[in-house]
């Protein structure tokens, strides 16, 4: 079984440092920069990705500060930290 984890990465246009920073999803990166510093808002940045992803298309934002782009990050499955069921 193919296991997939959302992936937001952040790349400033500016001269800022770091130029390009990865997020878990879409309200961690609101944890780290304001609204004014992104230049949209969050209910704004997943009502974009929502309507993006219906029609196929690459789900990216962008604007004159930075460019956000949503996509997959491929995790191996694995059983570790789980416990054995009674069964085995």
């Amino acid at each position: 079984m193919e296991s997939n984890r959302t992936i937001i990465h952040l790349e400033w246009k500016e001269n800022r440092e770091p130029k390009h920073e990865y997020f878990g999803s879409p309200a961690s990166l609101f944890d780290k920069y304001a609204v004014s510093d992104l230049g949209i808002g969050r209910g704004a940045l997943n009502n974009l990705y929502s309507k993006l992803s219906k029609d196929g298309k690459p789900q990216e934002y962008q604007n004159d500060q930075c460019i956000i782009r949503k996509g997959r990050l491929y995790c191996k499955p694995t059983d570790r930290g789980r416990k054995p069921s009674l069964s085995e």
